[in-house]
């Protein structure tokens, strides 16, 4: 067999073979002989069976198998053990071709890791994410929890709509002839009058009313579509169905013991959780929002070229990630693989060329996981809920669990590294919403575009929460939502953030535009924490979902190993539920 190695780029190449026929035809015969021995043919007995038809049968499976085995005998002598190559991604076998005396020729190509020398960041200070965690955030925190904890009830038969009421209202667009719209109503919608979040128009138009009146309202609205300029109305019919009265409960250490089941004694003691919890998710949230800085810098200063084959690598997980979620480990035959694959192209490529230029600094700063890195995680982790040790074993026996914490280990690492001499410009969460506003709508770096919300733990036993990727937290938020066709042939969408992790999965719809209203609904109703139920399965697990104002859902999560697992899923789709990214992959 002839080989030959030639470059297609700086970091793919093609391992071309010629293997002649009086080289090849007589394993084929071999294999051939051995078939016929092995298999039972009606009307034959056993190993006699005529070769032709044997031939017929198996001959051209029988030689494909042997040439793609030749094929990877090639390969691994004169590429995988040569140290010249370092390879990236798995070889593709791009031609195969037999001719009519008994040979074949090949093409197999391979990619390369590119030879890096790494321009680090810039002298142009790093933006650092300035917060403080005051008395007054942790008031609006506890005014939050006594809201939820709130006994509601009907009020009496003719009561108006006041400051404190709830109205549950009907309310259906009109169209411009001021005919209701029936593909635009909603039933059943709950609105506190003393929320902040209410419109203060939609406010003063209920004040006053009570049950069974109806009336029109114009309600405006800030963005720009469908040929209306930033800041005109929209007329809807509303009818108050129900008037309902919250009585919130008195904040004292009582009621803190009952919101937590025991086990917070005080309201002094919540406050320090509180104010504990908002603290660790704004630290978190900083160090996100530098990851990200230093990513996109880094890219920007470094031509990386990613071989054909690390892009197909990625390509080749998304899909397996769409079979394992959308279709219950089975691609159906129909699936779209050249229009999904162009689709998810540039994003594979680019997550495989941070890939290469992390893995490039981790060697250029000779960065290793020890022993005690993993003790340091786990105590962390662990906290005072369980033993480390036991945490440690429940990732050891999860396959490729400790895997894939080393690398998410040294991601932290190589950002500590690369930041510990950075200069530094402080601005606070709501300078960098207003100058990144600009950038994150014309595609650049994610604004910071959610506050913390404090999460007080619960009494539930901590458990393990797999290890993430070991691509930088912030550059998750970059999401988008996937419309499909489910494999009832009705529509079903999913909420994905920058990485492509499926955070919130739709229900199906008979409809596009059921669907597409759906989609809506998540871009409105993420924005409020209040609209995330928090459950617990029945296998001890984690869940979340996402529901209107009348209550109906519009989509779940993932099952989560720990409560904080849960409410990061949920702080994502916060962060990711504004997308107006739609990829249409119903074709």
């Amino acid at each position: 067999m002839k080989t030959t190695i030639n470059a297609d780029g700086p970091v793919d190449y093609v391992l071309d073979l010629v293997a002649p026929a009086d080289d090849f035809q007589p394993r084929v015969e071999a294999a051939l002989k051995k078939q016929r021995n092995r298999v039972q043919l009606r009307g034959f007995r056993p190993g006699k069976a005529p070769m032709d038809l044997v031939k017929k049968l198996y001959g051209e499976s029988v030689r494909n198998e042997l040439a793609q085995q030749a094929i990877q005998d090639a390969f691994d002598a004169d590429v995988r053990r040569n140290p010249t190559y370092r390879l990236v991604g798995y070889p593709i076998i791009t031609a195969l071709a037999f001719d009519e005396h008994g040979g074949f020729t090949a093409a197999l190509r391979f990619g390369v890791r590119p030879e890096l020398k790494v321009t680090g960041l810039s002298n142009e200070p790093l933006i650092r994410l300035a917060y403080t965690v005051d008395d007054a955030q942790i008031d609006e925190e506890l005014e939050t929890v006594r809201r939820r904890n709130a006994v509601v009830e009907d009020a009496p038969v003719g009561a108006v709509l006041a400051d404190d009421s709830v109205a549950v209202v009907d309310i259906v667009a009109l169209d411009d002839a001021g005919q209701p719209m029936a593909s635009e109503t909603e039933k059943g919608v709950r609105i506190p009058l003393d929320e902040p979040r209410v419109h203060q128009v939609l406010k003063d138009a209920l004040l006053g009313k009570k049950a069974g009146d109806t009336f029109t309202v114009e309600l405006p609205h800030d963005e720009s579509h469908d040929g209306h300029e930033a800041g005109h109305t929209h007329p809807f019919s509303v009818t108050v169905a129900r008037v309902e009265n919250r009585t919130l409960p008195e904040l004292n250490d009582a009621f803190v013991q009952r919101f937590t089941k025991g086990r917070t004694e005080s309201l002094d003691a919540l406050r320090d959780e509180m104010r504990d919890s908002l603290d660790k998710q704004w630290t978190q949230r900083r160090r996100d929002y530098l990851e990200a800085q230093v990513m996109e810098r880094l890219m920007e200063a470094n031509d990386v070229p990613v071989p054909a084959s690390a892009v197909e690598l990625y390509l080749d997980s998304m899909t397996e990630q769409v079979v394992r979620e959308q279709f219950d480990g089975k691609l159906p035959d129909d699936f779209p693989h050249d229009a999904f694959r162009a689709q998810n192209r540039t994003e594979a490529e680019r997550q495989a060329r941070w890939m290469l230029l992390r893995d490039q600094l981790i060697l250029d700063h000779q960065l290793e996981v020890e022993d005690e890195d993993f003790d340091a995680y786990f105590a962390k982790e662990a906290g005072n809920d369980i033993d480390p040790r036991m945490l440690r074993s429940l990732y050891e026996r999860q396959e490729g669990a400790m895997g894939m914490l080393e690398q998410r280990l040294l991601s932290e690492k190589l950002f500590d590294r690369l930041t510990d001499d950075a200069a530094y410009e402080d601005k606070t969460f709501e300078q960098i919403q207003g100058e990144l506003a600009a950038m994150d709508n014309a595609g650049g770096m994610d604004v910071v575009d959610e506050a913390p919300k404090a999460k007080p733990k619960k009494a539930a036993k901590k458990k393990a929460e797999p290890a993430a990727d070991d691509a930088p937290a912030a550059d998750a938020p970059k999401g988008w939502f996937d419309l499909t066709v489910a494999k009832n042939g009705e529509f079903q969408f999913a909420l994905k953030a920058g990485n492509g992790e499926e955070i919130l999965r739709s229900e199906t719809y008979k409809t596009r535009a059921s669907a597409e209203k759906g989609i809506a609904s998540v871009q409105k109703n993420s924005q409020d924490d209040g609209r995330f139920a928090r459950e617990t399965a029945k296998n001890g697990q984690f869940y979340f979902v996402l529901k209107a104002g009348n209550g109906q859902v519009i989509g779940t999560s993932e099952m989560y190993t720990s409560e904080a697992g849960r409410d990061n899923g949920i702080a994502s789709v916060m962060r990711n539920g504004v997308t107006e990214t739609i990829k249409d992959k119903t074709a």
